[in-house]
């Protein structure tokens, strides 16, 4: 056998029997601190804040750009806030305008809403630091049933942003539940075939994430727009009117 041939069957197998499978176990573990050099005037960083400092210029000129203006801070806070009431309205009005369903309800988690929007003028980088994830806006199909143990989970938590309905919360328990002008009775919990109700919501919660396992039950599902979209184009919209961002808490979760 030729040296040349030789030597690239040997290398052929050496590197097939290498990505062979085994049970390999360690048998050293060590760590140490690798400290972070908090000094960035090296020659290299210098080069790479040269490289990147026209993209964040760029980047920043958008995120700067104004859209509205706040007369007061929206904040988050249970069971309901200004911050809240805005973006589940916002949310539920696209949905009523956007598609031929006639919407009852828009649910969104407190958990999702990172950052108030600020008094003043309002910027985009304003919108994503409130909702810096590409979460989507999705309608959803709920039995009464499900609805209702969907709030009674709003109720242990304490709150929950919600649009299109008001409830009280006692004793952790959702109770005297109106959607739409029309209560959600014990009777239409078990009524058959069962009552429905069309929800709109974020994609992040359909996995029964936040403890909204209801949600699970959900069917129908259909995506609408990304949820942080949807908010800056209700801003642009309102702004274009004349009209100011704000919202106000109006009593649609209250405890007893």
């Amino acid at each position: 056998m030729p040296l040349r041939i030789f030597i690239y069957f040997f290398l052929f197998s050496a590197m097939f029997l290498s990505c062979r499978g085994g049970n390999y176990v360690p048998v050293k573990i060590d760590n140490k601190l690798i400290p972070l050099a908090s000094d960035c005037s090296s020659e290299a960083a210098t080069q790479m804040n040269d490289l990147i400092q026209p993209y964040k210029d760029s980047l920043d000129k958008v995120l700067d750009h104004v859209i509205g203006y706040a007369p007061q801070t929206l904040i988050a806070g249970q069971p309901e806030s200004s911050l809240s009431n805005f973006c589940t309205d916002a949310l539920l009005d696209y949905a009523r305008k956007t598609t031929r369903d006639t919407i009852d309800i828009a649910v969104l988690n407190f958990g999702g809403l990172r950052k108030p929007i600020p008094q003043g003028d309002i910027s985009l980088r304003s919108i994503f630091e409130l909702m810096p994830f590409d979460n989507e806006a999705v309608i959803v199909k709920l039995r009464a049933a499900d609805l209702q143990e969907l709030l009674d989970t709003f109720a242990v938590k304490g709150g929950e942003p919600v649009s299109g309905l008001r409830m009280e919360i006692a004793g952790g328990k959702a109770q005297h539940i109106v959607v739409g002008g029309e209560a959600l009775t014990a009777a239409m919990l078990l009524q058959l075939p069962a009552k429905v109700y069309t929800i709109v919501t974020s994609d992040y919660l359909l996995g029964g994430t936040d403890k909204m396992t209801a949600f699970k039950k959900s069917y129908d599902h259909r995506r609408i727009g990304i949820l942080r979209d949807i908010f800056i184009d209700c801003i642009k919209q309102r702004s274009a009117e004349g009209k100011p961002i704000e919202a106000k808490k109006d009593g649609r979760v209250y405890e007893k």
